[in-house]
């Protein structure tokens, strides 16, 4: 009942928001207009660089994995990848989809909890680059910026994710929470899953070169991500906001987006878009046309993916399965190996 309770909450706050708009605020048909107006070539190009940026994000979860010694087909990673994409297109915030990668990557090797786990670390690493990439960009803005209200935010989430990589990185941190440990005393099936996802943390925190080399990844991946909407607004003729903004305001939206207080991040990213891009002067018809614009590329190779997914595929199955076998055999390997 919860659930259902917090899905409808979830549901009414994006239609409340979107409703509101084109309410209020927006007029169809001119919204309709501007976005048939749009400049192809622009469109084009951001399609593709938001193709080039799935796959390396396919890659960056694939070094996630590696750490742990899954190792499995890329075409796989590609697939799984690809059905958590078309299905943030439905789910609550834009994570929903990485339950289902949690829930089918468990399917394909013994270490099922330290598989689901590297989601996790995989969406954590990309929202702390995310996150950097917000606040690099407030600390090269001037000071008297219209964005200068969200310095203090961005500062916050920042030093809050450094604080969160020290704690997982420290064992020592964890064992002074004598508190915690009574606790879960009480509950030892509950301790031993939280010790194993904590440990899978940790394993990740303490190889620094994989960590910085994802993190490097996501660093560079919400620039790229900026410039698509760069070439999407000039597309529609938005000229008031100045280049080097976007690499601000597009990352900025993006974590408010992702986070699981609406579906899909529909009617808040909306709002944003309309707040943010009117400090400069935008006109709200042009914000949400640049919003939905956007949107309309995760949908176009959402859907591609998960056709692709739902296709069937019997050689890629048995490949699947075979490669799933050898890394459950690496993992009770190592396990035989520990033990002796």
């Amino acid at each position: 009942m919860k659930k259902i309770l917090l899905i409808v909450l979830k549901l009414g706050l994006s239609i409340g928001f979107i409703s509101y708009l084109f309410l209020k605020k927006i007029d169809v048909a001119q919204m309709i207009e501007c976005c048939r107006h749009a400049n192809l070539v622009y469109l084009i190009s951001a399609y593709l660089i938001i193709l080039g940026l799935i796959f390396v994000g396919i890659i960056r979860w694939n070094i996630v994995l590696a750490v742990q010694d899954i190792i499995l087909r890329f075409f796989t990673i590609v697939r799984v990848y690809g059905m958590g994409l078309f299905l943030n297109l439905f789910m609550p915030g834009l994570t929903g989809g990485d339950i289902f990668k949690m829930y089918y990557i468990a399917r394909l090797t013994h270490k099922k909890l330290e598989g689901g786990t590297t989601v996790l670390i995989d969406r954590f690493v990309g929202i702390f680059g995310l996150v950097t990439v917000v606040f690099i960009g407030i600390i090269l803005t001037p000071k008297d910026s219209p964005l200068s209200m969200i310095a203090i935010p961005a500062a916050l989430t920042f030093f809050g994710f450094i604080i969160a990589c020290f704690v997982l990185g420290n064992k020592k941190v964890i064992n002074l929470i004598p508190l915690l440990n009574r606790i879960l005393s009480s509950f030892p099936t509950l301790k031993q899953r939280l010790s194993r996802i904590y440990n899978t943390f940790y394993s990740f925190c303490i190889n620094p070169r994989a960590f910085v080399k994802i993190l490097l990844i996501s660093v560079c991946i919400h620039p790229l991500f900026a410039v698509t909407g760069y070439l999407i607004a000039k597309s529609i003729g938005i000229t008031e906001v100045p280049f080097a903004y976007y690499f601000v305001i597009l990352p900025a939206i993006a974590f408010v987006s992702a986070l699981p207080i609406s579906v899909s991040g529909w009617g808040i990213g909306e709002a944003l878009y309309v707040s943010l891009f009117g400090l400069f002067g935008v006109d709200p018809v042009k914000a949400v046309s640049l919003s939905i614009m956007f949107k309309c590329i995760y949908i176009f190779w959402g859907v591609i993916f998960g056709i692709g997914f739902l296709l069937p595929h019997p050689k890629t199955h048995a490949q699947l399965n075979t490669h799933a076998d050898d890394a459950d055999l690496n993992g009770l390997t190592q396990i035989s190996l520990s033990k002796n």
